[in-house]
């Protein structure tokens, strides 16, 4: 899965990333070249997807840290509520769920995605 494949990248040598990951080339800038680049120059994001959002906090904090376990970080920069296509308990247990991780520093930020002005409205 994508999730693994991230975090494997993530590990490699010492948690930076080889630049094969980072969607650079070997035509890149020279510094670059076979070069490794530092995980706090990487910003990671991940999202909840609709399955995954539930009125139930712990569920969804269960969820996301089990995601960080199958990516193998300790932390993501950005975790998103994906999509508005829940019932409005889910996307607000989903975001308080998110906004506690901020909290407790395994997420930096939180967010949504595909939200029109209505659902960014709840």
């Amino acid at each position: 899965e994508k999730s693994s494949e991230v975090g494997r990248a993530i590990r490699d040598v010492g948690g930076v990333l080889p630049v094969k990951y980072a969607g650079l080339s070997d035509n890149g800038p020279p510094a670059n070249r076979g070069g490794r680049i530092d995980r706090t120059k990487i910003f990671l994001a991940t999202k909840v997807d609709n399955a995954s959002q539930s009125s139930d906090v712990k569920a969804v904090r269960t969820a996301v840290l089990n995601h960080l376990r199958e990516m193998n970080v300790e932390k993501v920069d950005l975790c998103s509520v994906h999509s508005p296509l829940t019932d409005k308990g889910r996307r607000l247990g989903t975001y308080a769920a998110i906004c506690g991780l901020v909290e407790e520093g395994f997420v930096g930020a939180a967010g949504v995605c595909n939200y029109g002005v209505g659902a960014l409205g709840n």
